[in-house]
């Protein structure tokens, strides 16, 4: 999973439950925050951890940052990480902040981020994928949301609208889910068959 955030960005509180758990992992880093940065990890049973980055770098994670922007990255299955449901959907979810000293001002920015874990489905023809258009444990409750664009990568690699077309991916906003179509047989996929227990998995490209 990868967040990227607008340097500028910071938590203006939350509401409802999310806020007390907020404004506990506020009271801790206000505690422990120094001028070195360091990452809070927040349950939604109140639990809360913090380590500094070259820490967070030994459990996999990732930090990368510009003058304008923070990119946090998580590898797959932390201990940190919940399942949600949204929307009927299981959502993986990190919620992360990083966090330091500035002069007299602490700085707590937003890191979290999230992504569906369902199976999908196949129809005979395609592979289909719903997923949901706001996920809502990273949206603060009464916060407005506005959904500039949706785009569709493979392997990595961000593909333009002709590509989508030529390839047949179809992207179909229904309500408050995405629904994502790609065509069995796509360029860029691979057909994975399952071995026995105890036996390892081959994936072959189609």
């Amino acid at each position: 999973m990868e967040v990227n955030v607008n340097r500028e960005s910071s938590c203006g509180g939350h509401q409802g439950d999310g806020g007390k758990v907020w404004q506990e992992a506020f009271s801790q880093a206000q505690k422990t925050a120094s001028l070195t940065w360091q990452l809070m990890f927040r349950q939604r049973d109140g639990q809360v951890s913090s380590m500094s980055v070259t820490e967070a770098q030994r459990w996999g994670y990732s930090l990368t940052t510009t003058a304008q922007r923070v990119v946090l990255r998580s590898p797959y299955k932390q201990p940190h990480a919940e399942i949600t449901m949204v929307d009927g959907v299981s959502v993986k979810v990190v919620q992360a902040s990083l966090f330091f000293k500035q002069k007299l001002v602490m700085v707590m920015i937003d890191m979290s981020m999230g992504c569906t874990v369902n199976t999908g489905s196949f129809d005979g023809n395609r592979l289909l994928w719903d997923i949901p258009r706001v996920l809502t444990p990273l949206v603060r409750e009464g916060a407005r949301f506005e959904s500039r664009s949706v785009s569709l990568g493979v392997e990595s690699m961000l593909l333009d609208e002709p590509t989508m077309t030529s390839r047949g991916f179809n992207i179909v906003q229904q309500g408050g889910m995405i629904q994502i179509s790609v065509p069995f047989g796509a360029k860029g996929g691979y057909r994975k068959v399952s071995s026995p227990p105890s036996k390892f998995q081959t994936g072959t490209r189609y």
